[in-house]
């Protein structure tokens, strides 16, 4: 008796353990959809498991009304497993496995469903199969690299707002696929992710951070693309690259850079608009592509084209027949703000001698942190201007070199050796603080130097400095408030 009552209470010990008195909402949910799969009424045809690192995954292959088209269920908790090895792919693993039961030799999985709790769509998990339509659930956050590449049966797919990324090549060569609504919460988008696609029209999300290269690379049918008005991001190489059918594209304020091989091989590419924020546009046309830009519709000053367009032999050919016209639509409304005070941090570095100069507050703790010393702000730039201050880097002699003089710039860099960093910043056009430039015959690194200090510039005269001139102009004392 003492023994039978003994094993009862060790049973309910055992069962009190097991069975937690608390349960929270997150985990009631994620039980009814469990539950809900495994409830359904479906026929299940195959089973298995799909579980990434620390998740809990599965997925079950059931019929539908037609016979030859069946739906893959996924559902559980984490991420899906990212496959690598081609022979090893689950869909790819599905089909071998239908090819042995009896009557399902020509059935193939048709449409993919991720239940709630599934986060990420598994690397490679669908490539190259024969699904038409895909369903996405909310909270999903990422899609893996290759998942539904060669998918060219693919006609829908829903991509929830709470996606962040779409990773490398995911929908590359989805040729039925002709339109996507990409998320608001979308930040990274890979490369080639769609190249190849069937796309139609493509709307580029503010929350974007850059399209990477070849990205809708090859999309024959991509007849438009549409950006916010204003949009910060970056654009690389062949992102657009033999989209054939691409009339127009209008880049958005808030882009610095452009080049021709963005947009090579478009040959209906016949107009293009471009914002007054670029800082450099590399070329119009690739030398070696079929594009043949007609008109340019610029949102600012000749003057200020003049500044930041580098253009190619083509570019020039076309330019000088009259087959490509710039259209300034003057300074946009309302203008830039000249009068915003950049702060110009000055170093120096004991060992090169050299003096540096530069608009970036990281730029300088950096350089700080490497043994230069910091000697304060050298003086106050504008934000804009039509005016920019080149800046060259010479790697032989570690040594940096700035100038207005895009010929200077284009000597010393095609010449020389020496690197163009670009626009370093911008000289006051009303000329308010003289930046004079000095010049040190016996120094290798560090033989120009710049100071709007006159006292200074005179001094450097008298140890053997020569006199170049005024280099730049700084703001006016009243401009720095």
């Amino acid at each position: 008796m003492r023994k039978k009552r003994f094993a009862l209470i060790l049973a309910a010990c055992l069962l009190a353990q097991s069975c937690p008195y608390v349960v929270t909402a997150e985990q009631i949910e994620k039980q009814e959809a469990t539950e809900d799969v495994m409830s359904a009424s479906e026929e299940v045809i195959l089973s298995g498991d799909c579980s990434g690192w620390n998740s809990q995954v599965e997925w079950r292959v059931v019929k539908t009304d037609n016979a030859k088209k069946l739906k893959l269920v996924v559902f559980g908790n984490g991420y899906m497993k990212s496959y690598s090895d081609e022979s090893g792919l689950l869909i790819h693993y599905i089909d071998s496995e239908l090819a042995d039961i009896a009557g399902m030799a020509d059935a193939y999985v048709a449409e993919v469903e991720l239940c709630k709790g599934v986060t990420c769509v598994g690397d490679y998990a669908f490539s190259n199969s024969k699904i038409e339509k895909v369903v996405l659930p909310d909270g999903l956050k990422g899609i893996g690299w290759h998942a539904f590449e060669g998918c060219e049966k693919l006609r829908e797919i829903n991509i929830p707002d709470t996606v962040t990324y779409i990773d490398y090549y995911a929908f590359q060569n989805c040729k039925q696929l002709k339109s996507i609504k990409l998320p608001g919460g979308l930040t990274n988008l890979g490369s080639c992710a769609f190249y190849a696609s069937g796309l139609t029209s493509i709307t580029i999300p503010n929350s974007l951070t850059g399209i990477n290269e070849l990205t809708f690379s090859d999309c024959s049918s991509l007849k438009e693309v549409v950006f916010p008005d204003e949009w910060s991001g970056t654009i690389d190489y062949g992102a657009f690259a033999d989209c054939s059918r691409l009339k127009e594209l209008r880049i958005p304020e808030g882009v610095k850079t452009l080049s021709a091989h963005i947009w090579w091989s478009c040959p209906k590419l016949k107009t293009i608009f471009l914002p007054h924020s670029l800082t450099r546009v590399e070329g119009l046309h690739d030398e070696l592509s079929s594009t043949n830009i007609h008109d340019v519709y610029y949102n600012g000053t000749e003057n200020r084209w003049n500044i930041i367009f580098v253009p190619n032999d083509k570019d020039k050919e076309m330019l000088a027949s009259g087959k490509l016209k710039i259209h300034f639509q003057g300074e946009p409304t309302p203008p830039p703000a000249k009068d915003e005070p950049v702060a110009m941090q000055r170093l120096y570095h004991p060992i090169t001698q050299e003096h540096f100069y530069t608009k970036s507050e990281h730029e300088k703790n950096v350089l700080v942190s490497r043994g230069w010393k910091y000697e304060g702000i050298g003086w106050y730039a504008p934000e804009d201007s039509d005016t920019p201050v080149y800046r060259l880097y010479n790697p032989f002699v570690n040594d940096h070199h700035y100038t207005t003089s895009s010929y200077e710039r284009d000597v010393l860099s095609q010449k020389y050796g020496w690197i163009d960093e670009g626009i370093g910043w911008y000289s006051d056009d009303d000329k308010s603080v003289p930046l004079y430039r000095r010049y040190c015959p016996f120094l290798k690194s560090g033989s120009h130097h710049y100071t709007p200090a006159l006292n200074e510039a005179k001094h450097l005269l008298t140890v053997g400095w020569k006199d170049e001139g005024i280099a730049w102009y700084g703001l006016k004392e009243d401009k720095k408030k």
